[in-house]
């Protein structure tokens, strides 16, 4: 084991519980030992005699959201996922592990090392090569490049790049007996608001210092689909690959037009399969035509090692994909599963300290009576969660109100950073799986204008004349905004949003001249007014870095006078604050009492809220 990198990681980890307190299932396999659920084809060999198969076999992983372990039927870990590959081994002369993105965030081992643990724990795993999924840069551009450096494996990808250069090999070779297969990486241009645009931009350079290839707009993807090919025939004609794969964070949601997997494959040619994350879809293999008319393997694993996907070339150069589920991945690596059962040791003392009681499952999800119903109610409407999250927000700001005499102020969290169902006891674990993503929480003041725009924009996504169906996924928004107790609004469903737009598409300012969507907004009991100041306070992904698309606060000397965001206030002492420290702190004050830890107050038993949002239901008119 890497002793070294763990011992550094492990103080990382001892760090950062400090700083947060200072401001205020593996398989118990403990050797590799072969399972009985792979095919007879894929059996390791039980005769030293048995001659090993020149066929080319690929363990594919993506979107894993730092699920570095078993929990038993439901998802694979890491150390199963890298057994399943020394298994091979002992079948293949011929065997990659490779992974399409998303693996450095999304739960709290790599929150708290801001992704250094993963890279060391696929590191041991024996990865290969992985392409940038859009949540590789959510600690910072900094730190995924440090991220990046420490990684064993190649990072590729063809798309993105700095300035006019690619910042990483757009593909990489893996020399397989006399058959040469490339890895080509490309990176969803969606990246910009799924992650935080701010990181990509750069003092003294106009636009997006780094960038995607993405093109003027998603009405012209020339250059997206022409930067992939380039790294397709750089590829063939550079590495003289016989067989091209792209590990490819793009998806097949409609939503990702024109950067869906299968838009591209229709847009290039010369590539063998692709290899797709970001969407978090469950494609064992599909055969999609590609500009020339040939077929092309596309397979996707879910998410959070739901599967890992096994793909192999034979002596013919047939491809075929198949989705391995947990029963499947039996065999356990010992130097993998110890590096995460250290990990997990020295992080879980902290994660699992109680810091409150909650009688009724705070929740993202919507709830059919008491029955969870899987869907994100967050993301389109109030949840008790989100209403709690909310509330930790302007409870920060209510003492800087305290020292500068105001009284106008509120809290908002859009819904696709509360992320995890709480219920029982609260852990520091849970608040931190809850906001994942260590945004800064920051007091901004703007004029009641600006926050009319917000709250418009917040309720875009709703289909006009159409009641907000809660039994479904249809208008989920991650930019969806959970209000604070001194926030209340109501959304006209009647009315399209008023929003004026670019040629493009985009939202660029508020519509006068149209019947707002949201209505009868109130701000600590009063009405909000156009030109009176207003302090709110949110994360820095939402507001400084324009995150999930919210332009209203970077448009300093391009609005009239009276409706740009006027004055960033964040006071030095918040500057560093971290948005689930927040809510942390905000639990513990609440459920703290002399006799020990107490239960959430029954404000929070409704899993849809207190009723600060109301929705006009297209049958109840204006």
């Amino acid at each position: 084991m890497k002793k070294t990198k763990i011992l550094s990681l492990l103080t990382m980890v001892t760090l950062l519980s400090a700083a947060s307190c200072k401001s205020n299932d593996s398989s118990t396999s403990s050797s590799l030992t072969p399972s009985s659920s792979i095919p007879s084809s894929t059996q390791p060999s039980t005769s030293s005699e048995e001659k090993k198969s020149d066929d080319v076999a690929i363990l594919y992983t993506n979107d894993v959201h730092c699920n570095i372990v078993s929990s038993g039927d439901s998802n694979i870990g890491y150390a199963q996922v890298a057994g399943k590959k020394k298994e091979l081994l002992q079948k293949y002369n011929n065997v990659a592990l490779v992974d399409a993105g998303d693996h450095l965030q999304g739960g709290t081992y790599g929150s708290i090392t801001r992704g250094q643990a993963i890279v060391e724990i696929m590191n041991t795993a024996g990865y290969d090569v992985a392409t940038i999924g859009n949540h590789e840069f959510d600690y910072g551009m900094d730190m995924f490049f440090q991220n990046a450096a420490n990684a064993e494996y190649q990072y590729v990808s063809s798309n993105f790049m700095k300035g006019d250069e690619n910042y990483f090999k757009p593909y990489y070779i893996k020399k397989f007996g006399e058959k040469k297969v490339a890895f080509v990486g490309v990176t969803t241009p969606d990246t910009y608001t799924s992650s935080t645009p701010a990181y990509f931009k750069k003092d003294g350079y106009s636009g997006y210092y780094y960038n995607f290839s993405e093109g003027v707009d998603r009405e012209h993807p020339e250059s997206f689909y022409a930067a992939v090919q380039d790294g397709i025939d750089l590829a063939k004609s550079q590495g003289k690959a016989d067989y091209v794969i792209l590990l490819a964070h793009l998806g097949t949601d409609n939503v990702n037009s024109p950067y869906q997997s299968t838009d591209l494959i229709a847009n290039v040619s010369g590539v063998s399969a692709v290899l797709d994350g970001h969407s978090h879809t469950m494609i064992e293999k599909q055969i999609v035509k590609d500009k020339d008319q040939k077929d092309v393997v596309l397979s996707s694993t879910k998410t959070a090692l739901n599967y890992v996907g096994f793909l192999t070339i034979d002596g013919k150069g047939n491809i075929d994909t198949k989705l391995l589920a947990p029963e499947d991945l039996t065999a356990t690596d010992p130097e993998t599963k110890d590096l995460i059962d250290t990990i997990k040791a020295q992080s879980n003392e902290y994660l699992s300290t109680v810091i409150g009681n909650t009688n009724k499952p705070l929740t993202i999800n919507h709830y059919d009576g008491d029955t969870n119903t899987g869907v994100r109610r967050v993301r389109k409407g109030e949840t008790n969660l989100g209403n709690l999250i909310a509330d930790s927000y302007e409870d920060i700001i209510k003492t800087y109100a305290d020292s500068h005499g105001f009284d106008k102020f509120f809290g908002v969290v859009n819904g696709g950073s509360v992320r995890k169902n709480v219920s029982g006891q609260i852990t520091i674990g849970d608040i931190i799986d809850v906001s994942p993503f260590a945004n800064k929480l920051c007091i901004y003041k703007t004029k009641g204008s600006v926050i009319k725009t917000m709250l418009e924009y917040s309720a875009s996504k709703f289909t006009t004349g159409q009641a907000v169906d809660f039994s479904n996924k249809n208008d989920e928004f991650g930019g969806f905004l959970q209000p604070s107790s001194n926030l209340h609004f109501s959304i006209n469903l009647n009315n399209d949003p008023a929003l004026t737009k670019d040629e493009q598409g985009n939202y660029t300012g508020y519509d006068k001249s149209r019947s707002p969507r949201v209505q009868n907004i109130e701000i600590n009991g009063s009405a909000i007014e156009n030109d009176v100041d207003y302090y709110f306070a949110s994360s820095n992904y939402t507001i400084d870095s324009g995150g999930d698309g919210y332009f209203m606060f970077k448009m300093k000397g391009k609005v009239p006078a009276g409706e740009e965001n006027i004055e960033d206030v964040t006071p030095s002492e918040l500057t560093d604050t971290i948005d689930n420290q927040v809510s942390i702190d905000f639990i513990s004050k609440l459920c703290a009492t002399p006799q020990g830890i107490s239960t959430l107050p029954s404000r929070y038993d409704n899993y849809t809220g207190e009723g600060r949002i109301t929705f006009i239901n297209p049958s109840q008119g204006n």
